[in-house]
């Protein structure tokens, strides 16, 4: 696959400014895709599905917390057909990506959803009390996010929906809920 293609660029070009990516993430994108190219990965694939792919791995192996949702769409791909070819770069190229940071999710999220500093504020102190507990492993980083999220605003008095905040997150809205019943259980919120 050749990097400097039209196609390629545009696809680069349309995630770069749809995501508002980082000029570091498009160079860790163009590495993952050339890793793949030299190893026979990308044939038979539409650039479109493997600039997307290399630019999630991008953002994950720098810690960026964009879902595969939001790259999917930005991209115009299926989500289905982005995982599985996520999965099968990570795989081949051996790659052990870090696992997204919560914290950053919180942020991100409530930047989307415009809440209070008094509802981020509670809402960093708690996702740091869950994570040095241990609770949030295994767990969808952005749902647990939209979870805490979800209790912050409703201490603070702030009102928003499940439903806008899981939508913000990528998650469903019974996604929040199971991940707000597991909280509950455990932190007594």
């Amino acid at each position: 696959m050749n990097l400097n293609s039209q196609e390629i660029r545009e696809d680069f070009y349309i995630l770069k400014n749809g995501l508002d990516l980082s000029d570091g993430i498009i160079d860790e994108a163009k590495l993952v895709i050339r890793n793949a190219s030299e190893r026979g990965l990308v044939r038979g694939r539409s650039h479109t599905t493997v600039v997307a792919a290399a630019v999630y791995i991008a953002c994950r192996e720098i810690e960026a917390p964009y879902l595969l949702n939001d790259i999917a769409t930005i991209a115009n791909v299926k989500r289905k057909n982005l995982a599985k070819y996520c999965r099968i770069l990570m795989k081949k190229l051996r790659l052990n990506l870090p696992i997204i940071d919560p914290s950053k999710c919180i942020l991100k999220l409530a930047d989307s959803i415009n809440v209070n500093e008094k509802a981020k504020h509670l809402a960093s102190v708690m996702m740091n009390e869950i994570i040095n507990k241990g609770i949030s492993g295994g767990k969808n980083p952005m749902a647990i996010a939209a979870c805490i999220l979800y209790i912050c605003c409703r201490r603070t008095g702030y009102y928003t929906s499940q439903v806008s905040i899981a939508k913000a997150a990528g998650i469903t809205d019974v996604t929040l809920r199971n991940r707000f019943k597991e909280l509950k259980r455990v932190m007594h919120y």
